[in-house]
């Protein structure tokens, strides 16, 4: 399925050009999401109400935690993709590596299944992928 993360895996050359490492996608949410969703709830603790409140408004996050929540809260064990650690996950890409993986999800925690190899490409793309990375923040600070 599509997503707006694809550009990361294949325009790897052309985001990292536009990347800055003093202003990152973190700083974005925080100057953006983050101060409407923060000046939204003062809004509402001062009018004591939340009534014509806007925090979720045409808004996926909020819908999507609720999901979320849900399948921990009633031990549903939905399925979501999560990234974490790799730890053994993946055994062909390093144990300290992000990687991005379905799980589920219970009220005893989440629970991933070992996936075991990647096809040697996906696993050379990752990697390199990450050295470009670890390349662009060396020679930038």
């Amino acid at each position: 399925m599509p997503n707006t993360y694809l550009q990361y895996y294949l325009y790897p050359d052309k985001v990292l050009k536009k990347l800055n490492p003093e202003h990152t996608r973190a700083n974005e949410v925080m100057e953006g999401r983050e101060k409407r969703v923060f000046e939204e709830c003062k809004r509402v603790i001062e009018a004591g109400t939340s009534k014509e409140s806007h925090v979720v408004h045409n808004d996926a996050h909020g819908e999507f935690i609720l999901i979320v929540a849900e399948s921990i809260a009633y031990n549903k064990s939905d399925n979501f993709i999560v990234i974490l650690k790799n730890d053994g996950i993946i055994d062909n890409l390093p144990k300290d590596a992000m990687v991005e993986v379905a799980a589920s999800l219970t009220a005893n925690g989440l629970f991933v299944k070992s996936r075991g190899s990647v096809l040697d490409f996906c696993a050379l793309s990752g990697y390199r992928q990450e050295m470009r990375i670890y390349n662009f923040k060396k020679f930038q600070y």
